[in-house]
């Protein structure tokens, strides 16, 4: 199928409005929603082709995210869902003039940065321009779910300017006419599985520490020679951003037949208000209605019409932010967890699992429910445990950032995150899902490793995640549960031989300075040292030992973290962009300075310096008065209190960060 479009020869056969029923035509409203109104009696017809003048007052602009600045769109009817090469002529200039299709951002088309924060996730299928006759021409190849293409072309910026088409086509794609025909996906002779999802999926990279989402550990539960996982997840996502991005479009053109696409979405649909609301062009919120429509009208077609297969998952739950920030004493275990799933949030509220269920089931679509298996796990694993597991966040825990800056001296947004959570949960995510896709007998099951395999269908996952000692999984023990995991699997600290990793056992100097000198080889700890250091450690002792190795490591320079590593914000246009990582306000230096530590006094004084300059390079913080969901700092110092394994397990996890580069995936350190 070639259809051409000349309006530079024929108005009376392409020059007609659309109306229903019709193959073609120019449209009074835009297709997707939220719909743009144009007027198709201001367009005008030459020997150029079809153009239309557009003033600046004319013109609507809110925000980035929310402007109409006119201009003209032509819907093509299409024999079917699939994919297509869409070539625009213009009759004026590309600096002038935006093409998009069907409501995708057209700058987002033109794009060429990565997809992923690291980098690694290269753009594959950006539009571009070429020049035949003297006139610029848009190219573009699309994955339609629908039976209309609308190609919409709009002033690029806001002042008057004329703007117009010369010719248009369409040509439907074959696998031998596809763009990128010599990129990786087209040689590799395994599937892939690419995962769609918003922040609770996407893989974080160090700043961002301890962030994570079971999509950047997925992979390490399949047998890399019989599946390739691809995460395309991003925060700030959901259905109608996916879409709007050409994300979307992008998994699609990168897929082959027998390829899955993973795909989860909800948390961000909800999204309601500026500046991110349902009435926005360009954001992500959804009715009950406009997330039906995505799913079973774009996402569904798209994908059955590149021989791909779809695997819903459901959004996990979250926890109540509010309930569980509270001032100490607070015992959580006496309380039930408290949730802020999908049924108990703010009003207006949708039930997005529940939809996505109903969808797939209608259908035939697999569904993974981690929300039901969510909600099950963290309610067994208690409350203490549950808030440890998800973003909560004390002075001294990690150097990375959040969306207003700096988490050193706790969390700058005053709360528990609920919703964003650490590695310790996406393992137990990631378990979830493959347990159910064993259960069901899904196809991806058959990917994964054998010993994985045996896990999801015992139980028994000790052998796939040694690192979780068995008496940190609940309960008070489980504080620092991420950080303790962390460590064990990178050998810097170990288990007890009956698995216990006994959290509140005091450490001596020892083990302390063994475990230092296994994650940064370089500090200083020698033989003569260790034979007397069999007593308990403590924390002006801890200090001291970190402030020698520091020098040696890092001698005058900082590390990124200490520095405004952050940089320009990213606006919500670039494929990088994170609503949830996007500040820097909080700096990472304490908050109380060592003049007003009220017990510095009572640090030994051959120590005294050493100690000093631990603490005012950050690496060390009182932990008197700091409290998990607040930025706030102590003013005891506390120099001679032992330290227990899991607070140098906190201190060590801190110091692992501190070294890593910004930009490495988390998972792969």
């Amino acid at each position: 199928m070639r259809q051409i479009f000349d309006f530079t020869t024929d108005q009376m056969s392409f020059g007609k409005p659309y109306l229903a029923g019709s193959r073609y035509g120019f449209l009074d409203e835009t297709g997707i929603f939220p719909k743009r109104q144009l007027d198709t009696d201001r367009l005008v017809w030459s020997e150029a082709g079809v153009s239309i003048t557009e003033t600046a007052a004319g013109m609507e602009w809110q925000n980035e995210n929310h402007y109409n600045y006119g201009g003209m769109a032509f819907r093509i009817v299409l024999p079917h869902p699939g994919t297509y090469g869409i070539a625009v002529a213009l009759n004026s200039s590309p600096d002038d003039t935006e093409v998009s299709l069907a409501g995708i951002q057209a700058e987002q088309l033109l794009a060429h940065t990565p997809w992923d924060a690291a980098g690694r996730i290269g753009r594959e299928h950006a539009a571009y321009y070429t020049e035949e006759e003297g006139r610029a021409v848009w190219h573009e190849v699309f994955v339609a779910g629908g039976v209309f293409l609308d190609i919409e072309v709009e002033p690029s910026h806001r002042k008057d300017c004329t703007i117009g088409i010369a010719r248009i086509a369409v040509e439907e794609m074959t696998s031998e006419k596809e763009s990128g025909a010599e990129d990786e996906f087209q040689h590799r002779k395994i599937p892939t599985i690419f995962l769609l999802g918003d922040s609770t999926v996407k893989s974080y990279v160090c700043e961002e520490a301890p962030m994570a989402a079971w999509g950047q550990v997925f992979s390490r539960l399949f047998d890399p020679d019989k599946v390739k996982i691809i995460n395309y997840s991003q925060g700030g996502r959901s259905l109608k951003s996916f879409y709007q991005e050409g994300r979307l479009n992008e998994v699609l053109l990168c897929g082959r037949p027998g390829d899955y696409v993973f795909l989860q979405s909800g948390h961000n649909d909800e999204s309601r208000g500026e500046p991110t609301g349902i009435e926005y062009r360009f954001g992500r919120g959804n009715t009950e209605e406009t997330y039906v429509d995505w799913l079973e009208n774009y996402y569904l077609p798209a994908i059955y019409a590149r021989g791909m297969h779809p695997v819903f998952v459901t959004c996990m739950t979250r926890l109540d932010n509010e309930y569980y920030t509270k001032e100490e004493p607070f015992d959580y275990d006496s309380e039930p967890v408290r949730f802020a799933g999908f049924l108990y949030s703010e009003c207006p509220h949708v039930d997005y699992p529940g939809i996505m269920k109903r969808i797939g089931e209608k259908n035939r679509v697999p569904v993974v429910d981690l929300y039901g298996a969510s909600l099950t796990y963290l309610a067994e694993a208690g409350g203490e445990a549950a808030r440890s597991m998800f973003l909560s966040l004390e002075a001294g825990e990690t150097p990375g950032k959040t969306n207003s800056g700096s988490y050193a001296n706790g969390n700058p947004g005053q709360m528990c995150d609920g919703t964003h959570y650490k590695e310790c949960l996406a393992k137990q995510f990631a378990r979830l899902i493959v347990t159910d896709l064993v259960r069901q007998g899904l196809a991806p099951a058959a990917y994964l490793t054998e010993q994985v395999k045996q896990a999801a269908r015992t139980g028994e996952w000790e052998a796939v995640f040694p690192e979780i000692p068995s008496d940190v999984r609940a309960g008070r023990n489980a504080y620092y549960r991420n950080q303790i995991e962390k460590l064990l699997s990178l050998g810097v600290m170990d288990k007890e031989p009956d698995g216990r990793f006994y959290p509140e056992r005091e450490i001596t100097v020892c083990e302390f300075g063994r475990s230092l000198q296994k994650m940064w080889k370089e500090a200083p700890f020698s033989e003569e040292t260790e034979k007397g250091s069999r007593e308990i450690l403590d924390r002006q002792h801890m200090a001291a030992l970190i402030s020698e190795a520091y020098r040696t490591v890092f001698g005058q320079e900082k590390p990124v973290y200490m520095t405004d590593y952050n940089g320009t914000n990213l606006p919500p246009q670039d494929p990088n962009y994170d609503a949830n990582l996007t500040g820097e306000s909080a700096q990472y230096y304490p908050l109380v300075s060592w003049q007003k530590i009220a017990d510095r006094g009572d640090i030994i004084p051959t120590l005294y310096d050493k100690v000093q300059a631990a603490y005012e390079l950050g690496l060390v913080r009182a932990e008197e008065g700091i409290l998990r969901g607040r930025m706030q700092n102590g003013v005891m110092f506390l120099p001679g209190q032992p330290v227990t394994r899991e607070k140098a397990a906190k201190q060590l996890y801190f110091l692992w960060v501190l070294r890593q580069d910004i930009l490495k995936e988390v998972h792969e350190c």
